[in-house]
């Protein structure tokens, strides 16, 4: 356990997400060397409008409005991927891209349901309806799977994007690259990058009983319980296990390394559709690989736009040492529409998901 002869104590930084900086003066400098402070964060948490009272009211209403709008949206988000794992095996018959569509539908389906358990704990924690152990470790496991859905989501679609663009340029060779095995070793490495980018959360944080003593008459002490560092408050174990610049490290990769790859990626997709169009008489066959291309590069740049936004409040969190408490509730809002967003794309773009989409409703399609 942490003792005050320990040495000031950095504090997760969700549990700095929830406290309110007004009334918590220990935290505002976030200096570890200051004698007599118990706590400090990296960034303490805020609101837009500011640390005065009416500012205050304003930001919890607009932050209660936001995660309505996500458990909204998720729940579209939900039905949507559900619908695209039904209709993508009946609409796709290309093996490496139709394995991976359907990756792709359960991974955002997974992300959409935990941005919903994770959207209403947030309010219950914000508002105070409810601080108890069990909707701290529903926040921390709601916040886990989130977060890897989020990561897994990018570099799927990354691989999706490269599979497509070696479709288009290579439509021989790429057969022999893509075969089910190699697509599969793929797969799993995509995956697997998305689950290390996320371990500084997964392994070095847990929910601990808050101690009185940290931070006397502040807001902490309205917290019975609060996010911990591991590493910091039970053993040693966690640190050489994961430095904390390894931690550093793979925090920058997971929030700023989607914004350039989907940007680069994206871009040779479009070249190589600018070149298959260019000699397409060659290639008249080739049609309906091209069709897919342009569809999953619309894909591309809605969850490219998601991550410019999730870049811009990575880098004001990190620098300006402080965690805009609406603007993280906007980052989760845009992941989640990305994550709902591919039903319209795919609707829209294919003819065949089109037609089994009314096939499956029943209802018979009336064309004016």
């Amino acid at each position: 356990m942490y003792t005050a002869a320990s040495g000031p104590l950095q504090l997760d930084f969700w549990t700095c997400f929830f406290l309110d900086e007004k009334l918590n003066s220990t935290f505002e400098t976030g200096d570890r060397n200051l004698s007599g402070d118990n706590v400090y964060c990296k960034a303490y948490g805020r609101y837009l409008g500011g640390i005065d009272s009416q500012s205050i009211v304003i930001g919890h209403i607009t932050c209660v409005a936001i995660c309505t709008v996500i458990f909204l949206i998720c729940v579209c988000g939900v039905l949507a991927n559900t619908l695209n794992i039904i209709l993508l095996r009946r609409s796709i018959t290309q093996g490496s891209l139709k394995d991976l569509l359907l990756v792709l539908a359960v991974i955002e389906l997974l992300g959409c349901l935990s941005a919903m358990i994770y959207s209403y704990v947030i309010v219950n924690i914000l508002e105070n309806l409810d601080r108890s152990k069990p909707v701290f470790q529903c926040f921390r496991i709601s916040n886990i799977i989130f977060s890897v859905c989020r990561s897994a989501s990018v570099y799927v679609t990354i691989l999706i994007t490269i599979e497509r663009c070696l479709v288009v340029a290579f439509p021989m060779k790429s057969k022999l690259w893509l075969e089910p095995t190699k697509s599969l070793s793929y797969l799993l490495f995509a995956l697997t990058i998305s689950l290390v980018l996320n371990l500084p959360w997964i392994l070095t944080s847990t929910v601990a009983k808050n101690d009185n003593f940290l931070a006397p008459n502040s807001t902490l002490e309205y917290f019975p319980y609060i996010f911990k560092d591991i590493h910091r408050v039970e053993s040693q174990v966690f640190v050489n296990l994961l430095p904390p610049k390894l931690q550093e490290a793979l925090i920058v990769l997971n929030y700023v390394a989607p914004f350039p790859l989907l940007l680069i990626f994206n871009l040779m997709l479009h070249k190589s559709i600018y070149l298959w169009n260019k000699r397409r008489a060659r290639f008249s066959s080739n049609h309906h690989e091209i069709n897919a291309a342009k569809m999953f590069s619309v894909v591309v740049l809605i969850l490219l736009s998601c991550h410019t936004i999730s870049c811009v409040i990575f880098y004001t969190s990190r620098f300006k040492e402080v965690i805009f408490r609406e603007l993280m509730l906007v980052q989760l809002l845009c992941v989640a529409f990305g994550g709902t967003a591919n039903f319209m794309v795919y609707y829209l773009f294919s003819q065949g998901f089109k037609e089994e989409f009314w096939k499956l409703t029943g209802v018979k399609r009336v064309i004016i």
